[in-house]
């Protein structure tokens, strides 16, 4: 069966033995709609983050399993046992591959998941950054940049009377700030 639809539920908690215990009654369900396959992951560079990835045959399916009860029982249960609210990734399937597919798929499908995840860690960084700031704000300090941008010389104007000569450099877009 292909799946067309899968959540991500990405998670902090340091109380997986529980929450393990709570999926584990919540069961596998052979209800129509319901999901297809789950897997928990933890992740290696942050300690306490977790991902659950959970697939569906349809985002519609998704959607109404959402809507169960039971489900929103657990998902009550699950986000009182995170130390921050979980956050959901939902997305539409565009490619999968497996061990016998070509190497081009393969990287195709890895180049995404690279995408994806970079994008989860940009958006942690710059929460973790707004809170710092908020935090911050709240103590009454004031945060200073640590580098000060270096200000750029107006461009020479061609026809323009200087006593210098012009060279390549005036004719060319200087470099971008370090760091990039």
């Amino acid at each position: 069966m292909m799946t067309a639809f899968v959540q991500i539920i990405e998670f902090r908690t340091s109380r997986i033995d529980e929450l393990r215990r709570l999926a584990d009654e919540m069961g596998s369900d052979n209800i129509p709609g319901a999901a297809a396959r789950g897997t928990v992951t933890q992740d290696r560079d942050r300690p306490g983050w977790y991902f659950n990835i959970v697939e569906f045959d349809a985002y519609e399916s998704a959607m109404s399993n959402s809507n169960r009860p039971e489900v929103s029982a657990f998902a009550a249960k699950m986000a009182a046992l995170c130390e921050e609210p979980p956050r959901f990734y939902n997305l539409d399937v565009v490619q999968t591959w497996s061990a016998d597919s070509p190497t081009s798929t393969k990287a195709t499908v890895a180049t995404a998941a690279t995408a994806v995840a970079g994008a989860a860690v940009t958006g942690m960084t710059k929460a973790r950054q707004l809170i710092q700031e908020k935090r911050s704000q709240r103590r009454g300090s004031t945060t200073t940049p640590t580098t000060k941008p270096t200000p750029s010389k107006p461009p020479r104007v061609v026809g323009q009377a200087d006593s210098r000569p012009s060279t390549d450099a005036d004719h060319h877009a200087p470099p971008p700030p370090s760091g990039f």
